[in-house]
């Protein structure tokens, strides 16, 4: 189903998709922009060389008072719209990027997938309210725009959910960063191997090791 067009809505967030846009370009992506909200996702990713690595995003500009100075979000969830388009063919990402345009908040599909839809939630282009996904901060990867991506976002998550678990004790933080589906970039045998440790009650916090 596709996702409804709102003109207005649309051009608020031109500004965080042409940083996306020159961000991924900087970074040696070849990159191609779908700038019309209902002809589809906003963008379509590929680079080829020393990493491989190809993707759809969905942009998002975050507004005020979501996130501090430094791009921490302020709250235990990120609220995605529930009517966003994943590819059935590709990775889908969806860059919620700060309202100064410093960061971004990328959640997978697989976590927008898993999280239930709340209804008639309140948001600033509908007043009477829409679907919304809820997902924890936990899942999503947070990067400084304009820095240089040296690995796939594959990788770069898995690595940032392991040093997580490096130092967590809290045992239903260490729930959400494993729950309720596999990270993406993690394998399966890792993830299982962590999953059977919290329900075996003999979690520890994780030294750090290379993926499989």
């Amino acid at each position: 189903m596709n996702k409804p067009y709102e003109k207005e809505a649309d051009e608020a967030a031109k500004p965080s998709e042409w940083a996306v846009l020159s961000w991924l370009l900087d970074n040696r992506f070849t990159v191609t922009d779908h700038p019309q909200g209902d002809k589809g996702p906003d963008i379509h990713v590929a680079r080829l060389g020393h990493v491989v690595e190809e993707f759809i995003v969905e942009v998002e500009h975050m507004g005020e008072g979501r996130t501090d100075e430094n791009g921490h979000c302020l709250y235990p969830t990120l609220s995605v719209l529930a009517r966003r388009k994943m590819s059935s063919t590709l990775p889908t990402l969806i860059f919620h990027v700060t309202h100064d345009l410093r960061h971004v908040h990328i959640v997978f599909d697989r976590d927008f997938h898993a999280t239930p839809t709340q209804q008639n939630r309140l948001s600033a282009n509908h007043s009477s309210g829409e679907p919304k996904k809820y997902v924890n901060v936990e899942r999503v990867l947070t990067l400084t725009i304009g820095t240089m991506i040296e690995k796939p976002f594959a990788e770069l998550n898995a690595d940032r959910t392991r040093d997580a678990l490096q130092h967590e004790i809290d045992i239903e933080a260490v729930r959400r960063y494993l729950g309720p589906v596999k990270p993406y970039g993690m394998s399966g045998v890792e993830w299982r191997r962590l999953i059977s440790q919290i329900s075996s009650g003999k979690w520890t916090p994780q030294p750090a090791e290379m993926p499989f």
